[in-house]
């Protein structure tokens, strides 16, 4: 994983920049143009997707296959003091982990609830609309799990946003069912 460095002069400011994209070519060993390029998944019918996921200090990058297969799963982590004028909020939702992602049948969602709390979990299409209703109500403190499966929620291919909320808190997470 990747660490910035915060000890540094102006340690806390810059841009993380993304080559993202994908091609197809006819040659066995295709030369990758870019210094970003580490790996090559060149085909003439290959096709895929990557997907960044932003979470507080953390950035998840997976490459999606077409045919379901995760090509490509790192996290870079940013770390470094807080600002000190800043008090840090002590998160309601933790360690959240879903899988597998892409699925095809069933999605396990597991998380850690710090405190008791109203918990309402949902899967919604990709313009923000809630299709599905997977829990809500009172939850007690400690580990959480949650299955979402396909069938029972009639759930065509595709990519959804699960939205878990815990009072004021809410995470989003991209979520994607292949068939």
């Amino acid at each position: 994983a990747y660490v910035k460095n915060l000890t540094l002069p102006n340690g806390n400011e810059g841009t993380v920049y993304a080559v993202i994209g994908n091609s197809g070519s006819m040659d066995s060993n295709p030369g990758l143009q870019y210094p970003a390029h580490y790996a090559g998944d060149g085909c003439d019918t290959c096709i895929g997707s990557f997907v960044l996921d932003i979470h507080g200090d953390t950035l998840r990058g997976r490459y999606l296959k077409a045919s379901g297969e995760i090509g490509d799963d790192f996290s870079i982590y940013k770390i470094g003091q807080d600002p000190t004028a800043v008090k840090p909020e002590v998160s309601r939702l933790n360690k959240v982990e879903i899988f597998p992602n892409p699925f095809m049948d069933k999605m396990t969602i597991h998380f850690d609830l710090r405190e008791n709390t109203e918990l309402k979990i949902s899967l919604l299409d990709m313009a923000g609309k809630q299709n599905h209703l997977i829990f809500q109500g009172k939850a007690v403190a400690g580990p959480q799990q949650h299955t979402i499966s396909a069938q029972k929620l009639q759930l065509s291919a595709g990519n959804y946003r699960l939205r878990i909320a815990a009072e004021s808190e809410t995470i989003y997470e991209n979520v994607v069912r292949i068939k």
